[in-house]
């Protein structure tokens, strides 16, 4: 596999620090898996990811393009504390001026000074490239609208939308402003990295992308896990609340990363341990939102047919909140609580793992 490398495209490794040994206690367990809470792997992925896009948009050889491949080898180490963090060891950030740009004082910074900061604003890993958009649903939505709004713009001033704008070669003193404040303000990294000449490439093509092309006919329709002819009322009281209830949760989950830590700590109880992983257990198992529903008092096949509606109309999220509570009632709407399986039989006509099978009709109410 090294072998398959690129020239000079080695692996990367560093001197790492040595994690000190800890006996193996539920609570030490608890205090590492904590650790690993609120992990930052992503972002720093992420954020290689965006320089390798950005080396683009530089010469390769230039100070910017090498600047660039030496902090993503350098993510490599960041990397590797963050994931040795949840052995108890400390995670240093990244430098801040890798990701935000620097304010330049031009009165007062020195012109050393000025000089750094250009140099890092130009290189600055502040946006995400786009083809991350197919990643992050939201960041490919603004693009599309900040798209729109100076494709309206460029095409009352002059004439031609944007795109055409941008392909002009020989342009005027507004065109070249309108050109350079579309890309001041982008928000993605549009450049002609690989990954996004590639996504470019596949837009061009005339594939049923989902992204671009909904056939409502297979839409899923949530409305078959309402009850047969039940109205959901969104001005009503019990719409408030389930709503209410929903919001209360997704906060909760919200919070966990920073509650956790503050009930561990180095002189907790035996008792107190065991309390903890009994509230760990109850927020995994959506207990307190389980006694949420009990408190409104309604039954629970009319509050569970307003939880559908406003996830699936509203929020279009949390579909899991649905299964971990509602299975039954969702299970009982699918095919009338009716679903097929395949059944262990010597005479079965489908073959799995050196065993024969029969698929079968079964209800959920069935004792199998």
């Amino acid at each position: 596999m090294i072998n398959a490398l690129p020239e000079k495209r080695y692996p990367i490794t560093y001197d790492k620090r040595k994690v000190p040994n800890q006996k193996l206690t539920q609570k030490n367990l608890i205090k590492n898996d904590l650790n690993g809470f609120g992990s930052r792997i992503g972002q720093i992925t992420n954020t290689a990811s965006t320089m390798i896009a950005k080396q683009a948009s530089f010469e390769k050889g230039s100070p910017e393009w090498e600047e660039l491949e030496l902090r993503v080898k350098l993510l490599r180490m960041y990397q590797g504390e963050e994931i040795d963090k949840a052995k108890g060891l400390t995670a240093q950030p990244i430098p801040k001026y890798w990701t935000k740009k620097e304010k330049i004082d031009y009165e007062n910074d020195t012109e050393e000074e000025i000089e750094r900061k250009q140099f890092n604003n130009r290189i600055v890993a502040d946006k995400k490239p786009y083809f991350m958009g197919y990643i992050y649903p939201k960041m490919l939505e603004d693009h599309k609208k900040y798209q729109k709004k100076n494709n309206v713009k460029s095409i009352r001033k002059f004439g031609k939308n944007i795109n055409d704008l941008l392909a002009t070669e020989e342009k005027t003193e507004q065109e070249a402003h309108m050109v350079s404040m579309y890309n001041r303000y982008q928000p993605t990294l549009k450049n002609k990295c690989v990954m996004n000449e590639l996504c470019s490439y596949v837009e061009r093509t005339d594939f049923d992308l989902k992204y671009f092309k909904k056939n409502r006919e297979n839409e899923f329709n949530y409305k078959k896990f309402l009850s047969e002819d039940y109205v959901v009322r969104p001005r009503s009281m019990l719409y408030q609340r389930v709503d209410g209830l929903i919001k209360k949760y997704k906060n909760k989950l919200q919070d966990m990363n920073f509650s956790t830590n503050l009930l561990i700590s180095s002189d907790m109880s035996k008792k107190d341990v065991e309390e903890f992983i009994r509230e760990i257990s109850f927020v995994n198992h959506l207990y307190f939102l389980e006694r949420d529903i009990e408190r409104i008092g309604i039954n629970t096949a009319e509050v569970y047919n307003y939880f559908v509606e406003i996830i699936y109309s509203k929020y279009k999220q949390g579909y899991n909140i649905l299964w971990d509570i509602f299975s039954e009632d969702i299970l009982q709407k699918l095919n009338q609580g009716k679903m097929t399986i395949p059944i262990e039989d010597t005479n079965g006509d489908i073959t799995y793992f050196g065993k024969r099978y029969s698929l079968v009709e079964v209800s959920v109410d069935d004792n199998i």
